[in-house]
């Protein structure tokens, strides 16, 4: 039999396989015991089946190397993309592939553009052909170090302490306001952000039967304009201006409109309304 591992400790672990020939919906799952060799989660095995104390369990687990194909994405949509596969030809050469399907590269990322190299997995789904556990085959991915790679995204919402944020390769990714090194009280729908990632793969959803990633964003900061005030602007008479005493006036100096917008985007506004 062919599966993937779920859970492994030193003591025990547990194997999810497919009563089917699919392996999309894995919905069975096999209790296994140590055999000394060191699994990895979302690793594909390989296994027996045997009775112990009444009940099935997985025995003599070993490595699989799934055969995997190669090609070049030719066109992508939203959520799903066109491989065309190396060495076919015709129709048979043009094999589809859902967002979903894709194993997450170093740094967390799925969506992939026109061009890129991968590999895949065949698999046949109601008698057509797809792609799945595609992966990113870019030489250029062993020039990034996952633990010093940072990026910069524009967040999409913001609200309770979680968000979203737009991807540079279409993706989103999640983040949590207590990750935030500075100015999380600037966040708001439109802000770019740098962060760096964090990646959780091959975590298994027992509901779906299927194992997902979790990817977060984590170390943010709200990125701002490092501009110099041109000479007679309305910023550069502010910064040059002598400061003068505070008052004791309890009158707001900024409007409710103005509250969550940056200081440079108040000045441009009251700049042209001057």
């Amino acid at each position: 039999m062919k599966g993937f591992v779920n859970f492994v400790n030193e003591k025990f672990g547990f194997l999810v396989f497919s009563s089917t020939e699919s392996t999309v919906v894995l919905d069975r799952e096999l209790f296994v015991l140590p055999s000394g060799c060191i699994f990895e989660r979302g690793q594909a095995v390989e296994f027996d089946i045997a009775p112990e104390r009444g009940r099935d369990i997985a025995t003599n687990v070993r490595p699989y190397e799934e055969e995997r194909l190669f090609g070049v994405i030719s066109s992508v949509n939203r959520r799903s993309a066109i491989i065309e596969a190396n060495d076919r030809f015709g129709d048979n050469q043009r094999v589809p592939f859902v967002f979903g399907d894709v194993l997450p590269d170093s740094i967390g990322r799925i969506k992939m553009a026109v061009g890129t190299a991968v590999s895949f997995v065949s698999e046949f789904r109601a008698g057509s052909e797809y792609a799945v556990r595609v992966r990113n085959e870019d030489l250029n991915l062993q020039n990034i170090d996952p633990l010093t790679f940072q990026e910069t995204g524009q967040v999409i919402w913001f609200q309770d302490g979680k968000g979203r944020i737009a991807r540079p390769n279409g993706d989103e990714i999640s983040f949590f306001g207590d990750k935030v090194l500075e100015g999380v009280e600037l966040i708001r729908a439109g802000v770019w952000m740098a962060y760096s990632i964090i990646t959780q793969p091959n975590v298994f959803d027992r509901k779906l039967r299927k194992f997902w990633h979790r990817i977060f964003a984590v170390d943010l900061q709200v990125c701002t304009e490092e501009t110099q005030p041109e000479v007679g602007s309305i910023e550069e008479i502010f910064l040059s201006a002598p400061e003068l005493a505070l008052s004791e006036s309890n009158k707001p100096i900024w409007t409710p409109e103005e509250r969550n917008l940056p200081i440079r985007e108040i000045i441009n506004r009251r700049k042209s309304a001057a």
